[in-house]
């Protein structure tokens, strides 16, 4: 207290005695730290501004949210329950902070098309086809024709897998005549084996709204697939029958699967930029350990590096300007020390 009281009153008597040089060291302390604050509001403001455009420019905005791949696991529901249990956990540990939503994908391995019995409708000639469940899809998908598939399979007396599915329009339409009432049959060992899958057409799909964000921008299982040397029909089916049918039927077979997580983007702030990027790495690689030739893919990491580049070279003259503004005061500073100095050495 005693403290306070000695510096107003020394306050006081040099205003007294110098009252233009108090007022003017004042008022250029008090003006240039307004400058200093005014740069560092500035830099935050250009920091957010830059992220926002970033993020905006991207071509693709479903690029930016995280696709995890996890390739070749057997098809078996056990396995697939502690792999779901182990990546899921991973994601929710990593990115829950920023998750917005998530949904999964399985996916078989092809299978080629085998001729049917005699007056079968054998409908799928030089074809493949594969199945997948995807969750949701039947939330963002609408019927064009027919019904959703049913999620129980059955076995017919010679042994034969029945599993019902729907196709997409672009696939019911491509001369394939795979539509409600048609069948397709498929050799999952091989056409040299006797096993065979049934797969009964009930329905004819399209997506509700092809932009939502829950296609990531790929509406290729609505379409006929090539890879350049074959081609492949994808056969929608529900998770049950996949795991039910396929899965308990053929666990020894190879599929892949995939989660999709969708993030919060508007909630990403500058400061969190670095945690996005460690997220991604430390997710990509706990599941790759677990998971050999796991993926988790995204196209934000090579966004962010470029919006911390155009951040660093925009912030370089505002930096030069702070410490313009710095020197300045220092030197106004040590310039009304000196003129006090000599006052009080005048008295």
């Amino acid at each position: 207290m005693n403290s306070l009281r000695l510096v107003v009153w020394l306050a006081i008597r040099r205003l007294r005695v110098s009252p233009g040089i108090f007022l003017a060291s004042s008022l250029g302390v008090l003006l240039a730290v307004t400058m200093v604050a005014a740069t560092v509001i500035h830099s935050n403001t250009i920091a957010q501004a830059g992220l926002s455009y970033a993020l905006g420019r991207s071509v693709s905005q479903d690029a930016l949210n995280f696709h995890v791949r996890v390739p070749e696991r057997p098809l078996g529901e056990a396995d697939y329950t502690r792999l779901n249990s182990s990546v899921s956990g991973s994601i929710d540990s990593h990115l829950g902070w920023i998750q917005e939503s998530r949904h999964r994908l399985g996916r078989s391995p092809s299978f080629s098309s085998m001729p049917g019995p005699e007056g079968s409708g054998q409908t799928l000639v030089g074809a493949d086809g594969y199945f997948y469940f995807q969750e949701g899809f039947q939330e963002h998908a609408s019927l064009v024709e027919g019904r959703w598939p049913s999620e129980t399979v059955s076995v017919d007396a010679d042994g034969a897998l029945h599993i019902e599915s729907v196709v997409g329009l672009d696939i019911a339409s491509r001369g394939l005549r795979l539509g409600p009432g048609s069948r397709a049959f498929l050799a999952p060992l091989g056409q040299g084996a006797e096993d065979r899958i049934v797969v009964e057409v009930v329905g004819v799909v399209a997506p509700a709204d092809p932009e939502h964000p829950y296609w990531f921008g790929d509406l290729s299982r609505f379409r006929v697939e090539s890879d350049g040397v074959s081609v492949f029909v994808p056969f929608y089916v529900s998770e049950q029958a996949f795991f039910q049918g396929a899965g308990s039927r053929y666990p020894m077979l190879l599929g892949s699967y995939s989660w999709y997580v969708a993030l919060d983007l508007g909630a990403l702030r500058p400061e969190s930029v670095g945690r996005i990027e460690r997220a991604r790495e430390a997710l990509e690689s706990e599941v790759n350990r677990a998971f050999p030739r796991s993926l988790a893919l995204s196209a934000l990491g090579g966004v962010i590096e470029d919006y911390k580049r155009d951040l660093a070279f925009a912030r370089v003259p505002l930096f030069l300007f702070a410490t313009l503004v710095a020197g300045v005061v220092l030197y106004y500073l040590v310039l009304v020390v000196h003129l006090l100095s000599q006052s009080r050495g005048q008295e």
